[in-house]
């Protein structure tokens, strides 16, 4: 006796849709680009930020070997996204000045800056940001 839920062709049907399921996550998935990071770093950050990322004391923070943003892309996203506001201590230094947000960054551009900042700036391999994660933070 033959079971219909499990014939060949609903087995053919179910994994085509798991297949396209799958595929349209992954399009989630940027493979950052570091160099385009860059670029959008010297257009948006390094007025504030400085070219090498040192920061200005007691005005802006440094985004270069700063301790607060090793291995948390979501929240370098987020200060991307909303801006950021009030005291802050970064390397045992005191800010407390104003990041307005930068929301008009593509979701894509801000995956790149991502990984620049982690990977040029402080050393870190981790170079993939969900682009559902920055889109979800707006």
């Amino acid at each position: 006796m033959k079971c219909p839920a499990f014939s060949l062709s609903r087995r053919g049907f179910f994994g085509r849709c798991l297949l396209g399921a799958l595929a349209s996550l992954s399009l989630n998935l940027h493979a950052a680009d570091p160099a385009n990071g860059k670029t959008v770093y010297q257009m948006n950050c390094q007025a504030c930020h400085q070219p090498a990322g040192a920061g200005i004391p007691g005005a802006f923070p440094p985004l270069a070997d700063n301790a607060n943003l090793a291995g948390n892309p979501d929240y370098i996203a987020q200060a991307i996204v909303k801006g950021v506001s009030g005291p802050l201590t970064v390397n045992g230094k005191s800010y407390n000045s104003v990041m307005p947000s930068m929301a008009h960054i593509s979701d894509s551009d801000i995956a790149d800056l991502v990984a620049y900042i982690l990977s040029d700036l402080n050393g870190s391999s981790d170079l993939t940001l969900s682009e559902a994660n920055i889109s979800a933070l707006r």
